[in-house]
């Protein structure tokens, strides 16, 4: 079993069940890998996962029963494919990338743990049992007119126009870190601590940190 892997090289994909069943924890891809293929991190005990840029295509079930809790998808990757982060307990937070169209079948079933998905505008069809059994913490978060709004009334999943900006990595130094935080709600940016709060949770040590933002007034969820 390996804890830790880093692909180089000029590989183009990640062959089909390639790490099935390891206790990897973190793994680094070259950019040259564009595709990942079925089960190819399935049950491993991946705890995040951000998607490399040049990767346009993941195949279903790729990371189905992994330990995952945080997946960020990149701006190139067009779908979410079917069970392809299904049936993992710990995930809680998903961040769609701005190119993809489509959440198909079943992508997010079975996550009990799941808490936040952010799904773009850019989202046109989203499969009716795509979060089957993983809505009872959910809220999705999705501008106002958007497709996912309207997916979230029609399915009875808590959703909430407050979108934060993403947050670069930050460099350690011992003390408290407290990045800015942006956030907008119907195509407008709001103002902190008038129309949003932001607090921090452990942002001392190195690891992930936690921010938690909450509406006010007419943008509370």
């Amino acid at each position: 079993y390996l804890d830790e892997v880093i692909i180089s090289g000029d590989f183009q994909k990640v062959g089909k069940n390639a790490f099935w069943a390891n206790r990897i924890k973190t793994i680094d891809l070259p950019d040259s890998v564009q595709r990942i293929e079925s089960g190819a991190f399935c049950y491993t005990h991946l705890e995040e996962f951000i998607v490399p840029e040049n990767i346009k295509y993941i195949a279903q079930n790729a990371f189905a029963n992994a330990k995952l809790k945080r997946v960020v998808l990149n701006e190139s990757v067009l779908a979410v494919a079917e069970e392809v982060f299904s049936k993992c307990p710990d995930l809680e937070i998903v961040v769609i990338g701005g190119a993809v169209e489509e959440i198909q079948a079943k992508s997010f079933s079975e996550c009990p743990s799941l808490k936040t998905v952010v799904i773009p505008d850019g989202v046109k069809s989203i499969s009716e049992d795509a979060f089957e059994d993983s809505t009872d913490n959910l809220t999705i978060y999705c501008n106002e007119e958007s497709y996912a709004e309207s997916y979230a009334k029609e399915n009875n999943i808590q959703y909430t126009t407050l979108v934060l900006d993403s947050i670069d990595n930050q460099i350690y130094t011992g003390e408290e870190i407290r990045p800015y935080v942006g956030a907008s709600a119907n195509g407008k940016r709001l103002s902190l601590d008038t129309e949003y709060t932001v607090d921090y949770k452990n942002n001392i040590n190195a690891g992930s940190a936690k921010i938690i933002a909450r509406g006010l007034g007419d943008f509370k969820a």
